[in-house]
């Protein structure tokens, strides 16, 4: 497990890298959404799980005549007595530190998010709803801005409608739409997690700003590609006047103004055909089908091959000694199950062989319902089995105090107490009781308190036994 964290957490830091190099001619050759789509790599490199790679060992060598030993490959003892030295468990003190690091800065940064949320929604006022989007007016923002995972709002200042007209609000407004209608703010939250798995990495969180840039850049050119061009001078004059300059965590804005003049030079770039489009894609999907085998953590399951007697068990002998049963499933597709068996001794080869049987063959020599109920005793049977309990006073002279007249059988029970017995007993209890208060009465090496509360004891034993005995 920690072998597949270290490789997961390193390969994932080179494909970041590797998209960031990429991410910019990647753009300029296929676009922005294309560009966009290149974050699936370090994405999908992080939920690869290990590759199992089976090694099979030969089958240990039987000696006839000296005593099987058991022994264990060199490289296994040396890693036992690796871990033995090695004192304390290192890795799972850096794992603890490193979940305890993504823990806490995933908790601060939503906790955030709700604050910024909290503050937006605290003034603002419902203009409209759009679908399941609902748009408000709110101080606390000055361009427009989309959020809400689950409960969608588009806010947008209150000197929207009069600093924008009419079509670069609906553009404006188209923007943070389609931010919401493609799952972007889903994709921030999932892009977030991986952030905060890699809290430590710096290189992570250059990749976190350039991946938010690319997620805005992709939406401009779905905003682009659905306007006529007449309409794009407009569009930019929009971007450029809704810059917010608050893009909260799992929110989009129309980008903040130190990035703005780097947008406005993307959106010409998204002019594609539709062949580099799917060139872009082809490529994507080749990169995947490359990257998470070669980047695969491998772990390997070590079987050992059968004996050379496991290897002989082919023959069938019905009339065989059962040893051992095992499950298999037979030629015609049914499961079965094998019996590794014996010959008698009577027989004298002492082969091993095997037998198949079928589940309806098991199942016809199993009892039925009406066979499991006659093995259930009835309530007449269940009585006779409860023996007859009888109890008296009486005293014949030997000083017991109790005599045990019982059957052999264990039918009944008959019980004789006497009583005058059990007085003598209580008597020297009681006796022995006085005597021991008296010792401890006169002991002045133990302290007043201790004396005084094992006294207390004495008395209030000394005084039940005392009514008993009357």
């Amino acid at each position: 497990m920690t072998e597949w964290i270290f490789d997961t957490l390193l390969w994932t830091t080179i494909l970041m890298a590797l998209v960031m190099a990429l991410r910019a001619p990647v753009a300029r050759l296929f676009g922005a959404k294309i560009a966009y789509a290149l974050w699936v790599l370090p994405a999908a490199r992080l939920f690869m799980p290990p590759m199992i790679e089976e090694i099979v060992v030969p089958a240990p060598v039987a000696h006839p005549v000296a005593a099987p030993v058991t022994s264990m490959a060199p490289e296994i003892v040396a890693s036992v007595q690796a871990i033995e030295a090695a004192g304390p468990n290192w890795a799972a003190i850096g794992i603890s530190l490193w979940l305890g690091g993504a823990a806490l800065l995933f908790l601060w940064r939503i906790g955030a998010y709700l604050q910024d949320c909290s503050e937006i929604l605290g003034d603002a006022r419902e203009i409209e709803i759009i679908g399941d989007i609902r748009l408000v007016e709110a101080f606390g923002v000055r361009g427009p801005l989309a959020f809400g995972l689950f409960r969608k709002y588009v806010a947008v200042p209150a000197t929207f409608f009069r600093d924008f007209s009419d079509r670069e609000r609906e553009l404006a407004l188209a923007h943070e739409v389609s931010h919401h209608r493609s799952g972007d703010l889903f994709v921030n939250f999932a892009a977030f997690v991986i952030l905060c798995l890699h809290w430590f990495n710096p290189v992570a969180w250059y990749a976190w700003r350039a991946f938010r840039f690319d997620q805005e850049a992709a939406c401009d050119a779905r905003i682009l590609a659905s306007t006529q061009e007449e309409d794009h001078p407009i569009y930019g004059r929009a971007v450029a006047k809704a810059a917010s300059g608050r893009p909260l965590m799992f929110a989009s804005a129309l980008d903040s103004t130190n990035s703005l003049k780097k947008r406005l030079k993307t959106m010409t770039m998204n002019d594609k055909s539709k062949f580099r489009r799917i060139a872009g894609i082809a490529a994507i999907g080749t990169g995947l089908a490359l990257a998470l085998p070669l980047t695969a953590t491998v772990s390997y399951a070590i079987t050992q091959e059968p004996s050379a007697e496991e290897r002989e068990m082919v023959e069938i002998d019905p009339d065989a000694d059962i040893n051992a049963t095992l499950e298999f499933e037979g030629d015609d597709g049914t499961e079965r199950y094998v019996r590794a068996i014996q010959r008698s001794e009577e027989s004298g080869d002492g082969e091993a062989r095997r037998h198949g049987i079928s589940r309806e063959e098991i199942l016809a020599d199993m009892p039925s319902e009406a066979e499991l109920r006659a093995m259930i005793p009835s309530r007449e049977e269940l009585r006779a089995m409860i023996p007859d309990i009888n109890i008296e006073e009486g005293c014949d002279g030997s000083g017991e105090m109790v005599r045990d007249l019982s059957s052999s059988d264990g039918r009944s029970v008959h019980l004789i107490i006497c009583r005058e017995a059990m007085a003598d007993v209580r008597g020297a209890a009681l006796e022995g009781l006085r005597e021991a208060r008296a010792e401890i009465a006169s002991d002045r090496e133990l302290s007043g308190s201790l004396r005084a509360e094992v006294l207390a004891e004495l008395d209030a034993s000394i005084a039940e036994l005392a009514r008993e005995t009357r």
